[in-house]
């Protein structure tokens, strides 16, 4: 099956085109870089096809949705959601590694994005990006397949 397909919703109408993309994102490392550029316009859907992870080896592995029990702290990728979640960044360049910034949004197992974001996508897991409380993303376990998928 090709990863790119194109239709026309209607004559004269401009061609649309569907691109599916699947990463495996790891646990230990802060950011997956997706080489994914996303325009304003563009309509995505993430989707975590399977895996499991945690951001705390002392905890059983979850998938997309973290450790609902869990709240991060402030230090984390993104402080006030839950632990382990998938998380997201949408930016020109890819955001630190060693620092919360402004724009991480949460994914879970599943997100349609409503918001206009514009640039390259990055994709990771909530956990202690500054080492405030511990070694950060080094001791963490698994990993999650994650399909994107850009219709523009």
């Amino acid at each position: 099956m090709p990863a790119e397909l194109a239709t026309r919703e209607s004559p004269g109408s401009r061609l649309m085109s569907n691109k599916v993309s699947t990463f495996s994102v790891p646990a230990n490392v802060p950011w997956t870089v997706t080489n994914l550029k996303l325009d304003d316009d563009d309509k995505v859907t993430i989707q975590v096809l399977s895996g499991t992870w945690t951001a705390n080896p002392a905890l059983s592995q979850v998938g997309g949705d973290g450790h609902l029990f869990f709240v991060a702290k402030p230090g984390y990728t993104l402080p006030g959601y839950f632990e382990g979640v998938l998380v997201g960044y949408v930016g020109k360049s890819a955001p630190p590694n060693d620092a919360s910034v402004a724009g991480v949004f949460a994914i879970g197992q599943n997100l349609k994005l409503s918001d206009r974001l514009k640039g390259y996508l990055f994709l990771g897991i909530n956990d202690d990006i500054e080492r405030r409380y511990g070694v950060g993303h080094t001791d963490n376990l698994g990993a999650l397949s994650v399909q994107v998928s850009i219709n523009s």
